[in-house]
């Protein structure tokens, strides 16, 4: 599971205020959930991005990821 946090940085979590009225949590002790938890957690849309693509040429067989896993 890949898991894209919003909140992060200080006008993200700024953002998260005005829009829920909530502070986000502790990012340590979110970070240890989802490591408990087998989550793969993911730094922002870039990443996001080429883990879909990786993964997507992983499932159709692509050879240029077949070379690289060799």
């Amino acid at each position: 599971m890949l898991v894209l946090k919003g909140g992060r940085t200080p006008v993200g979590a700024q953002a998260v205020v005005s829009h829920t009225g909530r502070m986000t949590g502790e990012h340590d002790v979110w970070q240890a959930m989802m490591h408990q938890a087998g989550v793969i957690e993911l730094r922002g849309l870039n990443d996001l991005l080429v883990t879909v693509r990786a993964l997507g040429a992983v499932l159709n067989g692509s050879p240029a990821v077949d070379r690289a896993m060799a």
